[in-house]
């Protein structure tokens, strides 16, 4: 929601783009490393669904290899 309102930051939603077009592509590894450097770089701004999007991060990519 935060998103689509225009209520996040340039730099996190620009993360979030590159994040997801990581997962689009299956490449889960890069996926990570971004989610990983919002963790570092915008965790003031986005602590409260970053363990939220590991998780569906880490589900895609168990559903993708089964």
């Amino acid at each position: 929601a935060k998103l689509n309102s225009g209520d996040i930051s340039k730099n996190a939603s620009d993360k979030l783009l590159q994040l997801c077009q990581f997962i689009d592509t299956g490449d889960f590894t890069n996926a990570l490393q971004v989610q990983v450097l919002l963790t570092t770089t915008e965790w003031d701004e986005c602590q409260s669904w970053l363990g939220s999007l590991k998780r569906m991060i880490k589900t895609k990519q168990s559903v993708r290899l089964s």
